[in-house]
């Protein structure tokens, strides 16, 4: 919360004598925009939340599914008319930068859905205490921090797109080594597939987003 304070704080005096983003049009932002693209989100969250409880068919999670898709709809369309839109349509039409955000998403559900899970399962399945769950979970930042920049100083010689690439087939082989970890209790295995883990995402996020910033 205080580094977002400060982030509008500093937003707010460095940005005002801006010319660019103060330029006096009433049509700065994009209100409409920014209401359409919050609610289908909104709704969007909401329905995801709650229909394992209320089941998917339930009258609210369909009323909150349409409305998701009805305001995205209008969102889209807002944006392709609207003279300064609060997202930039034509910039999907570069093939690099739309494979490259694809691919930011899938990794980054794989990321986030095996993080989840994996406490869970060397807890429940695997009977590791809590001390022990939170070390090998820790070898996943650990990698992730000391591969980081080496992915960036390797994008700068060998191309972003080439280390994007060899880092997802690494977290392949990762997720590979993971399913095979409900037929055993290799200490080995878990260990080494959360180094293989941190070593494909280590080297896949830094060179992914060169790619797309570029």
């Amino acid at each position: 919360m205080i580094p977002g304070t400060l982030g509008v704080l500093l937003s707010l005096r460095n940005l005002k004598n801006d010319p660019a983003t103060y330029s006096g049009r009433k049509d700065g932002l994009d209100i409409p925009g920014v209401l359409l693209s919050s609610t289908a989100l909104f709704a969007f969250v909401i329905a995801m939340n709650s229909g394992s409880v209320k089941g998917w068919t339930s009258p609210l999670i369909i009323l909150l599914l349409t409305a998701s898709v009805c305001s995205m709809t209008l969102f889209i369309i807002r944006e392709k008319r609207t003279p300064r839109p609060l997202l930039e349509l034509d910039m999907f039409r570069t093939r690099q930068l739309t494979s490259g955000l694809l691919t930011r998403v899938a990794t980054t559900a794989i990321m986030n859905g095996s993080l989840i899970l994996f406490p869970f399962f060397l807890e429940k399945v695997m009977e590791m205490s809590t001390m022990h769950t939170g070390l090998l979970i820790g070898i996943f930042p650990l990698i992730l921090l000391l591969v980081g920049p080496l992915s960036g100083i390797l994008a700068d010689k060998l191309g972003a797109g080439r280390i994007s690439l060899i880092g997802s087939v690494i977290m392949l082989g990762a997720v590979v080594l993971f399913a095979v970890f409900r037929f055993t209790e290799s200490m080995a295995l878990v260990i080494g597939g959360f180094t293989v883990f941190g070593l494909g995402v280590g080297l896949f996020f830094p060179a992914n987003m060169k790619l797309v910033m570029g």
